[in-house]
Formats: structure tokens, C-alpha cells, sequence
């Protein structure tokens, strides 16, 4: 059964999803924040619908989370997951090191643009590492296919 707390305007749906092996329980939320307009019976009756698919998906172990996750967030499982045991040493770091530099602070923007870069040189990134880091997130995603965080 799920429990719902309004917070606000919004509602905080928790919903418990059984128990680790050693115990405590593994609890999911989300929230719901009606759209602006809404008369009460329509808040209601769209946070009951709302309430009724997410326990549902938790209930199916459906990855909740992955609805919600970010770049940033695929990137620091992926990494995790990828460590040097699956990803070779250097290709791990190399990776690593151009998220944190590159990838994840400029998504949203262009990587040609002519200004001043993360590592302190000057200059838009050249189409070479354009590639490799188009090659990195397309194994982040696939990853996230694999996990089904998407």
C-alpha cells in the first residue's frame, strides 16, 4: 500500500518494495505535482492514477529510478559498474577523466566551441575527441539499455 504526504503543492508517494536480506526495507518515492488549474476532484483523481501505475511499477520491480536518473548519475554507475575488472586500467581512467572534464560540464553545449576548455587550454575540441567522447557516452547508454535505467 502506498503512503502519500503532501508536501506544498506536490504529493510524496512512498511506496515499500519487501526487504534487503539483512532486514531493513527498500522504499521507493516520487512525487506528483498537479498541474496548475487543476480543480481539487481533478488533483484527486490524476494523484490516484498517478499513485495506482507507480506502485505498480514498483511492485514489478520496474527501475523507477532510471526514469529520474541524470548524465551524471548514469555516468558514476557506469563507471562503478565498469571498473577496471570489465574496462582495461588506462581506458577506465582515460574515460573517467573526460567526463569529468569534458563530457558531463559541456553537454549542453557545443564541444567546437572556440573558448576556454576545462583543462585550461584554449580552444573548441578537436574532432578526433569529439568521437572518442560520443564513443564513451554510446557505451553509457548502452549500458543503461542493458540495466534498464532507459
Amino acid at each position: 500500500m502506498a503512503s502519500i504526504r503532501q508536501r506544498g503543492t506536490s504529493f510524496q508517494v512512498t511506496v515499500s518494495n519487501s526487504r534487503c536480506s539483512d532486514g531493513p526495507q527498500i522504499i521507493e518515492t516520487n512525487t506528483y505535482t498537479p498541474e496548475s488549474g487543476m480543480t481539487k476532484r481533478q488533483i484527486d483523481k490524476a494523484l490516484n492514477e498517478f499513485v495506482v501505475d507507480f506502485e505498480r511499477d514498483v511492485k514489478a520491480c520496474k527501475n523507477v529510478k532510471g526514469e529520474r536518473m541524470t548524465l551524471k548519475d548514469l555516468s558514476v554507475s557506469y563507471l562503478k559498474d565498469m571498473a577496471p575488472l570489465v574496462l582495461e586500467k588506462t581506458t577506465y581512467h582515460d574515460y573517467k577523466r573526460k567526463l569529468e572534464l569534458w563530457i558531463l560540464p559541456r553537454i549542453s553545449e557545443s564541444l567546437r566551441k572556440d573558448d576556454v576548455r576545462q583543462d585550461g587550454k584554449k580552444g573548441g575540441l578537436s574532432e578526433g575527441t569529439i568521437s572518442k567522447d560520443l564513443a564513451i557516452i554510446s557505451a553509457m547508454l548502452s549500458y543503461a539499455v542493458g540495466e534498464a535505467c532507459i
